[in-house]
């Protein structure tokens, strides 16, 4: 549970104030969750976001693959709803370190959500003992990746990897902004796009 805790908190040191993001805690049900929609990743937010995690009791009850999957999609489709995402492409970081069933019939559902929120899943079997099949299908049938990690293993360097993912062989059209304040005390924003040889 600690190696889930610090996973969480090593995912949001890698987003930007362009991200959205939300945390569900599951155990034999979504137990509970930060906010209902995804919220902006602002220095504020995401200070927040790591205390309220450090509140929560992580090692509680079973394991319920299907109530955080639901949980997480629903948050999705809510924040779609309500307009609280950024509208881009949408991550579910999915970690356990436990085992759970999960039939065809879940895997299906999934799978129809994904690809009408244009979800990406990423996965992460945590600790030797976390069980990997049902977690690597779901990366595997829904565009992401899955990642086993050992225990003892770097989770520094897995937990940024998914990043990659989005860097490498993607055409990026639109203008990547990074907001900072000047000496004199002033909002700048500095704008950059990538230029591909291909």
């Amino acid at each position: 549970h600690e190696m889930a805790k610090a996973a969480t908190e090593q995912i949001l040191d890698t987003l930007t104030w362009k991200d959205f993001v939300n945390i569900v805690l599951f155990n034999n049900h979504a137990a509970t969750i930060y906010s209902r929609n995804l919220v902006p990743v602002t220095e504020q937010n995401r200070a927040k976001l790591k205390a309220w995690a450090n509140r929560q009791v992580w090692q509680r009850g079973g394991t319920n693959f299907r109530a955080a999957m639901n949980r997480a999609l629903r948050t999705i489709q809510d924040s779609v709803a309500d307009g609280t995402t950024s509208m881009c492409q949408k991550a579910i970081m999915f970690l356990t370190d436990g085992k759970a069933e999960f039939d065809d019939r879940d895997f299906a559902i999934v799978k129809e959500e994904a690809i009408k929120y244009d979800v990406i899943i990423f996965s992460y079997a945590l600790g030797n003992d976390a069980g990997r099949t049902v977690t690597k299908r779901l990366a595997c049938e829904n565009r992401g990746v899955f990642y086993p990690v050992a225990d003892g293993d770097d989770l520094k360097r897995i937990m940024s990897e998914y990043y990659h993912y989005f860097v490498q062989g993607q055409q990026i059209c639109s203008t990547n902004f990074v907001e900072y304040t000047a000496v004199q005390g002033h909002t700048l924003y500095g704008a950059c796009m990538p230029m591909y040889d291909r």
